[in-house]
């Protein structure tokens, strides 16, 4: 067959002459260019001795449908000269000389063949999608060409890309663009704001997509579950127009995945997510409609737990997506969102490395000998933090020890599954669970095949599933769905027999000997005689070993609520078999208010709950409501308290610590307010550190209070013997004794009165002390009285006989010159019993 011309050829000849002299390109080209299924045959043809070329895609079904193009393009079977293998399948030989691959894949080859030397070329497809995969696999590459193998030569590719930063990391690698042809496709955008549900807008748009395009329609939407809906509630308009409903999603089986590139004599409305984005060209399309939304996986830093979030798409995606509307024809586009919002979107997608879970790359790095995972040279760096969580994750797995690889982490690298499952079926192996291990790593790791998927227990789950194997009669299980799960649960074990542990795996054992025991509305579960020994327990206790982070102790009088390792809320709904324990392993989670909500649980005895993340420690911490310092013995899973028992405490160190720590947060229940004398003293230091600086004072602050409180916890076990403390001799040692004198001189604590009495010296305000003294205690002096060697006058705060306030003056002689007069008059007739002389008496 004639190989049709491609938009890409016109820069084929640069491509290829790039990569025989700098050994790596960066490429861009639009949709529809052919950059794909042109670039790795022009290598091929213009080096046939250049070794293999491997392409790599981000997704399965990219790889089987671009593989089986290439195959079409180069006259031969699939298999033979070109090939391809993904997660379950693999099909090609060493006389291949094309190999398309998933990024995955091929991460796991890099532990046992890091210099690849069979293949020549390796193209990386569709880079601007960012995964976390794609990016460890283009640090791990440049890594090998840079030191150990410089003929391996490298090419990234895509229709939209941030060249420049990608053309740095390669050592200033040539850039390559192609203009390439795409037919036209109108862009049109929602004329108003609709509070409508989303498969109602899309019904509204199709309607007129249809009567307009000849073709088919590919709509965008984030998710499985607003395809299933939509596809419910477009299916009466595809009966009166003949049209047939398709899905596309990753975890669609790939016969269904590839009815959806078949010619099937009718048109078709395919409902897809962003899978279809890229790589994927259905022929025919004519007509786009993009809900502008994906569902992105994030950590939430919260919980340290992923989550799954509908976002806005970025424009490069939005690009993308369009572009499928002019590959074969002109074409329409309709987004269901305002011409004036689509600015306000992010450029490119936010790298997998800065929002995902890292523990499986990192797991790779530490199997491919490196250390420092934060020098490794990334693309995009990702978060200490985020680093940091998965390195402890791994190491409470087992994986690493002492900052290296264990004997352990490299089986798990061995498994083709996240390091969590990983590690389940290698404690499953050991307990002899083999087989219902690798049914729950497979429901923990596909879409959920049962009909009802409402919060359950992982084990009567299991349990279910193992009878539908046997018998394949269970309606609420889904048929296309559980057959993914099959074939995980196939290759699971298949990955373990190839490692030589097959005594269980090759067992003819008829499954039903293998059941679980217990009915769904067996809430007796874990009480069984013998615990240890039966199925249920050792798979519980090999999910155990897979998820240590995630054990929930139930919270007293709650048997819906716990609090999970890390201090997270949990809150379960409809789980009797699980709510009847007193611990159990929150499998899957979602955050949606300030507790978790638990989708997958499995109930634990505390017995189980052994090895290295239990530990017991003697601790001493300050009681809330006897407000002092007590002892308990605590055992503890990882950071989640188990039990606890009064001990005495013997520590004084550990009991000062404890009080002082409650001091520094709660101070003012400690410190003696009512101390009239340490208070004035207090005030006294602080007025002449704020007005006369030059004599050395200090200041005592609310944090040097603080402290001095915490220096009084010595030997103390509550706060009342703290506050009763010797407070008042601790601030004269802050202040020296050497200086007390001078305290005393500038700023005393009381004035003698002209009558020979004493009166305290009010220093609350630092910028003015004064006095309050009663109106004939006044007569005699003249003058305003002064302080601190005479520079500082006192305010008088004058009070009648009945000690209410009557005038206030920092200038007595003035009050007696003019306002003695009228308050004379005012209190004489009130007070007639006291002396109101008629001239001032304090003038001369």
């Amino acid at each position: 067959m004639d190989r049709v011309p491609l938009p890409i050829d016109d820069a084929l000849p640069e491509i290829i002459a790039a990569f025989q002299q700098a050994g790596r390109v960066v490429i861009v080209a639009p949709p529809g260019a052919g950059k794909t299924t042109g670039i790795p045959p022009a290598l091929c043809a213009a080096e046939p001795a250049g070794g293999k070329i491997l392409l790599l895609q981000p997704r399965r079904m990219a790889a089987r449908t671009v593989a089986g193009r290439l195959a079409q393009t180069m006259n031969c079977p699939l298999g033979t000269r070109v090939g391809y293998q993904v997660r379950l399948d693999r099909k090609w030989t060493d006389q291949s000389m094309i190999v398309v691959m998933t990024y995955g894949v091929l991460l796991r080859r890099l532990q046992s063949d890091p210099l690849l030397e069979d293949f020549g070329t390796v193209l990386l497809d569709e880079f601007h999608e960012r995964s976390l995969e794609s990016d460890l696999t283009l640090a791990m590459l440049h890594r090998v060409r840079s030191e150990l193998r410089p003929s391996l030569r490298l090419g990234v590719m895509s229709a939209t890309l941030e060249v420049q930063g990608i053309s740095q990391f390669l050592d200033h690698a040539p850039i390559i663009e192609s203009a390439g042809q795409m037919y036209p496709v109108e862009i049109r955008y929602a004329d108003r704001i609709t509070k409508e549900k989303l498969e109602e807008q899309i019904s509204q748009t199709l309607v007129s997509l249809l009567r307009e395009t000849p073709g088919h329609v590919l709509i965008f939407l984030p998710g499985v579950g607003e395809i299933r809906r939509t596809a419910q509630h477009l299916q009466p308009l595809a009966t009166r127009t003949s049209a047939i409903i398709l899905e596309l999603y990753g975890d669609l089986p790939p016969q269904q995945q590839d009815r959806v590139l078949m010619d099937l004599g009718q048109r078709k409305i395919i409902l897809a997510t962003n899978v279809a984005e890229t790589s994927i060209t259905i022929p025919g399309v004519t007509a786009v409609i993009d809900s502008g939304l994906a569902r992105v996986l994030r950590m939430d830093p919260h919980v340290g737990l992923p989550r799954l979030d509908v976002e806005p798409i970025s424009l490069a995606a939005c690009d993308q997506r369009a572009g499928r509307a002019g590959r074969t024809a002109r074409g329409i586009c309709s987004r269901l969102w305002l011409k004036e919002a689509h600015r306000s979107r992010r450029p490119f997608d936010h790298p997998e490395v800065q929002r995902g879970d890292l523990s499986s790359a990192i797991l790779q790095l530490y199997g491919w000998g490196e250390r420092e995972i934060l020098g490794f040279p990334w693309l995009t760096p990702p978060s200490p933090d985020a680093v940091e969580a998965a390195v402890l994750l791994l190491t409470r797995l087992g994986a690493l020890e002492d900052n290296r690889i264990s004997q352990l982490g490299k089986e798990m690298l061995r498994i083709p599954a996240h390091p969590r499952l990983a590690r389940l079926l290698i404690e499953a192996r050991e307990r002899g669970v083999v087989r219902p291990a690798a049914v729950a790593a497979a429901l923990l790791s596909e879409r959920d095949p049962f009909v009802d998927s409402t919060p359950g227990d992982l084990i009567e789950r299991v349990g279910r599933y193992l009878r539908w194997i046997d018998r394949e009669d269970d309606g609420s299980i889904r048929g296309g769905a559980a057959q993914a799960v099959k074939q995980t649960v196939f290759h699971l074990l298949d990955t373990l027999r190839a490692s030589g542990d097959d005594e269980e795996i090759l067992s003819s054992t008829p499954s039903q000997n293998l059941l679980l025991t217990g009915s769904p509305a067996d809430t007796t579960r874990f009480a069984e005689p013998d615990p240890q020994q039966s199925m249920e327990s050792n798979l519980c206790r090999s999910l155990l070993a897979a998820f240590p982070d995630r054990v929930a102790s139930r919270r007293q009088g709650a048997k819906d609520r716990a609090r999970m390792v890390g201090g997270v809320g949990i809150r379960l709904r409809n789980m009797p078999n699980v709510e009847s324990a007193e611990y159990y392993l929150c499998l899957d989670l979602v955050r949606k208010s300030a507790d978790a909500e638990v989708r997958l649980a499995v109930g634990l005895r505390e017995e189980w709950l052994q090895g290295r993340n239990r530990s017991s420690k003697d601790e001493s911490f300050f009681h809330p409501t006897s407000k002092r310092v007590v002892g308990r013995r605590r055992d503890y899973w990882l950071d989640l308290i188990l039990s606890e028992t009064p001990i005495e405490v013997t520590d004084p160190a550990l009991v000062t610590a404890a009080l002082a720590a409650e001091v520094a947060t709660h101070w003012k229940l400690v410190f003696p307010e009512a101390d009239q004398e340490l208070r004035q003293t207090i005030a006294r230091v602080n007025f002449l550190a704020t007005r006369f600086p030059d004599l050395g004072f200090s200041a005592i602050s609310e944090a040097k209070l603080v402290e001095i409180g915490q220096k009084l916890c010595a030997g103390k076990q509550s706060l009342e013997e703290v506050r009763v403390g010797r407070w008042l001799d601790s601030i004269r040692v802050e202040i020296g004794y050497s200086v007390l004198a001078t305290l005393d001189q500038w700023a005393p604590s009381s004035i003698e009165l002209p009558g020979g009495n004493r009166t305290k010296i009010n220093y609350a305000d630092p910028l003015q002390p004064s006095i309050s003294v009663r109106l004939q205690e006044l007569f005699g002096w003249t003058e305003t009285p002064r302080i601190a060697q005479q520079r500082h006058p006192l305010l008088l705060r004058i009070l009648a006989p009945n000690f209410r306030e009557v005038q206030i003056t920092q200038d007595l002689a003035n009050f007696w010159r003019s306002t003695y007069a009228q308050v004379r008059k005012d209190l004489r007739r009130r007070y007639p019993k006291h002396a109101w002389p008629d001239e001032a008496p304090g003038l001369p």
